[in-house]
Parts: C-alpha cells; sequence; structure tokens
C-alpha cells in the first residue's frame, strides 16, 4: 500500500510539474517549437505565432524548413541530425523567415526530446527575434563613425585655422614690437602698446581653442 500511494504521489507531481511547465512555455514571449526528427512541427507556442505570423493550427504538421531561409536548410537539417545524435550545440544566432517572407535574425537554443527509454524523439528550439536589437548596434555603430568622422575634420579645421590666423597676428605683433621701439616717448607709443597686448591676448585665446579641442 505504501508503496503505491508514492506511485500516486510521484505520478499527480510529474503531472503537476508538466502543467507548470506548458504555462511557462504559452506565456514566454519568446518562440517555442518542437519538431519531430523528420522536421514536421509538432509543438507551436504563442510566442511562435507572433513571431512567424502562423497560427498554432497553420503550423502543426508543417514542415519546419518553411521557416527557414532556401539557403540554410540543409544546414539547419544537419544540424538538428547532430541534436538528434547527442551533440550539444551551443545557442547561436541565424536567420528565419516570416509569413509574409520578411528574413529574421533569430538567437536559438536548441533541446533534444527523449522518451522514457531515453530514444530521442523531437527537437525543441526556443526562439528570439534579435532583428531589432542588432539593426539598433548597427546604427549606433554607424553613428560612431560618423562622428569619428566629424571629430577629425573638426581637428583638421582647427589645425588649419591656428595656422591662418597665427601668421597674419605674429606679423602684427612683431610690427607692433617695432613701432613701440621706434617711437619712444611719441605720444602714440602708449597706442601701439595696446595693439600689442590685444595681439598677444588674441594669440593666447587661439592657444585655449586648440587645447580644448585636444580634450575633446
Amino acid at each position: 500500500m505504501g508503496g503505491t500511494g508514492r506511485d500516486v504521489t510521484s505520478h499527480n507531481q510529474g503531472e503537476a510539474n508538466l502543467r507548470r511547465l506548458a504555462a511557462v512555455v504559452a506565456g514566454s514571449n519568446d518562440a517555442v517549437i518542437v519538431q519531430g526528427l523528420d522536421g514536421t512541427v509538432s509543438a507551436w507556442n504563442p510566442g511562435a505565432e507572433k513571431m512567424y505570423g502562423y497560427s498554432e493550427a497553420e503550423a502543426l504538421g508543417m514542415s519546419f524548413s518553411e521557416l527557414v531561409p532556401h539557403e540554410l536548410v540543409d544546414g539547419t537539417l544537419r544540424l538538428i541530425a547532430r541534436v538528434a545524435g547527442g551533440e550539444q550545440v551551443e545557442s547561436a544566432e541565424t536567420r528565419r523567415v516570416h509569413r509574409d517572407g520578411l528574413v529574421l535574425e533569430v538567437w536559438i537554443t536548441l533541446t533534444l526530446l527523449v522518451d522514457d527509454a531515453g530514444q530521442p524523439t523531437a527537437v525543441a528550439t526556443t526562439e528570439r527575434d534579435v532583428t531589432a536589437r542588432n539593426r539598433a548596434e548597427a546604427n549606433l555603430i554607424g553613428l560612431a563613425a560618423v562622428a569619428e568622422k566629424a571629430n577629425l575634420a573638426k581637428s583638421e579645421f582647427l589645425s588649419l585655422m591656428s595656422h591662418e590666423l597665427r601668421t597674419p597676428l605674429n606679423s602684427v605683433i612683431g610690427f607692433a614690437q617695432i613701432l613701440e621701439m621706434n617711437l619712444g616717448d611719441h605720444p602714440e607709443q602708449q597706442n601701439v602698446r595696446y595693439i600689442y597686448e590685444a595681439g598677444q591676448h588674441l594669440l593666447g585665446l587661439i592657444d585655449e581653442v586648440l587645447d580644448i579641442s585636444r580634450i575633446e
């Protein structure tokens, strides 16, 4: 009697675990798809409906190859065969095809399903659409490249302007010094001094602008 009671309890716990697992699969935003070893879809959760556009009724019995770009079908079948043979396959990014023909970039994880005797019966895939994420990353990389190009252009511009401004400014400062020495005690000497000091101030501002640019 005791053994029978434990068996019943274990059976009930097993059924409860299966119900919880089914609830998790049904509520997952990821696509969870089960396909037989011949590639026929045998399970299709709401996440798969949302990702691929096929209802569960439409997907069940469909060949999994219909979700795969033509050029990837052979490789996908070989991958399934490797998993069915017991090989551990790392999660990977691949491409899939939406019902409307749109190609999706998808992150997949494969799991081998076996019967009570340990014999392989099907392969389950958990799939996540990463198309939008990849596009966002590509856009960020593109924006970074544009920003870098703009920064280089700014540096080149400042370097050129520094040269173009310094050349005449140094001439102004130099001639102001000569005039100041030649004028001696002439009343206009102070005005020439103003020109010299203003030139030096402007030269300092140019140096500060270039220093800020280098820090950036």
